[in-house]
Formats: C-alpha cells, sequence, structure tokens
C-alpha cells in the first residue's frame, strides 16, 4: 500500500495554521529578504487585526527585541487569568493563579487563542525561528536534500525534489538511507537536535508502526 511516512516531531514546523482575520495594507519588502518569506509576511499581514504584529512585521523582518516586545505583549495579556511560567528552553508552562481554581483546559485555550493572536506571538515567534533556521522557505524534501549534500549522502544524486520525495514518503517500504547520517538528515535536516543512535532507531520504529497501523 502506498502511504505517507512522516517524519515524526519535524512536520509541525511546516504545517502551521494561521488563525488570522482582518485586513491591512503592507510596504515595500526589504531586499534582504527571501522572496518566499516576503510572500509569507504579506499574506500574514493582508490578514491579521493585530497592531502589535503589523508593526513588528512592518520591516519583514523579526528581531530579537521585537521577539521580546511579543512576549511581553502575550504575559501581560494572560496573567490576570493565568500564571505562566518560562523554561530553560522558552517554552511556556501554564498555572492556574492562586485563589482561582477551577480554571479549565477550554478556557486555557481560549486565553492562549485571544492573547496569541492580539499580541501576534505566535506567528512573530514562528517567523523568527524559521526565517533563520530555514531563511530561503525550503521544502522538508529539499531540506533534506541540502542535509544530504552536506554530509556527502549518495541517495538523491540524479533525482529530480519530485522523484526524491516520492522515495521518502510513498515508497512501498519504508526508505532507510544508506549511511548513518542520511538516516539522521530525514528526521533532523537541519541537524539542530543532537539525536542519538537510539533516538533515531526510535523514530524509524515509530514510522514503521504508522506505516503499519495505515494498511
Amino acid at each position: 500500500m502506498r502511504c505517507i511516512r512522516l517524519a515524526v516531531g519535524f512536520f509541525s514546523l511546516f504545517a502551521m495554521a494561521f488563525v488570522l482575520t482582518g485586513c491591512a495594507g503592507y510596504s515595500a519588502a526589504s531586499s534582504e529578504v527571501d522572496a518566499h518569506w516576503v510572500e509569507v509576511i504579506r499574506d500574514i499581514r493582508r490578514s491579521t487585526s493585530s497592531e502589535a504584529e503589523l508593526r513588528i512585521l512592518e520591516d519583514y523582518h523579526v528581531s530579537d527585541a521585537e521577539l521580546a516586545s511579543a512576549e511581553s505583549a502575550f504575559l501581560e495579556c494572560v496573567e490576570p487569568r493565568w500564571t505562566v511560567s518560562r523554561d530553560e528552553h522558552g517554552e511556556f508552562h501554564w498555572a492556574a493563579p492562586t485563589g482561582l481554581p477551577g480554571r479549565t483546559y477550554a478556557d486555557m485555550d481560549e486565553v492562549d487563542r485571544y492573547c496569541g493572536t492580539t499580541s501576534g506571538l505566535w506567528n512573530v515567534k514562528w517567523l523568527h525561528s524559521e526565517m533563520r533556521s530555514n531563511p530561503h522557505g525550503l521544502t522538508f524534501t529539499q531540506l533534506i536534500r541540502a542535509c544530504y549534500d552536506r554530509n556527502n549522502v549518495p541517495d538523491a544524486h540524479g533525482l529530480s525534489d519530485a522523484q526524491f520525495e516520492e522515495l521518502l514518503f510513498y515508497s512501498d517500504e519504508l526508505f532507510i538511507a544508506s549511511t548513518e547520517a542520511g538516516r539522521m538528515c530525514r528526521f533532523d535536516p537541519l541537524e539542530e537536535k543532537s539525536l542519538t543512535i537510539a533516538d533515531l532507531e526510535e523514530m524509524e520504529r515509530t514510522s514503521v508502526r504508522m506505516e503499519f497501523s495505515q494498511s
């Protein structure tokens, strides 16, 4: 059976869905920004109703200071109803404030959506990360190919992007690269995660289990 095999924990970077409303104009894009990101930011600016987001994205760039400003605005919006702390990785952790029991996940989601939208944080945070790690807006298949090239993995030689994608995700059996580096590239094409062999083998087993469950 032909079916897609997913690289666990990574596709979410490319499957972002923007829940945006309203309409806004946009200024001339910076010539230093890749055309892919210019178009992405134009779409966001046309659609968003957040004045803060429009202001941050006016120059088609997200600085560290602008990300920090959006995070501060988000926390100021959230904290009257929830207590939010941040770990060493910059991830938020929510808790009901002392003396205000009975907060629900539905309430948390509602506050998260409202404050994330008004502050512009979720798009701003995503763009801040993605424009640095993937400045040319490559597809997931192209990122894996680039990882192969950096690590001298021969498996994509002579294949178009479409043919390579077919090999990776639509083959009748799970494709396993011919080198350890190539196997790592499938799950961490930006080489940011410091995967161990144990991590890699578990991800491959998970991919096989997903294939079996879809058969």
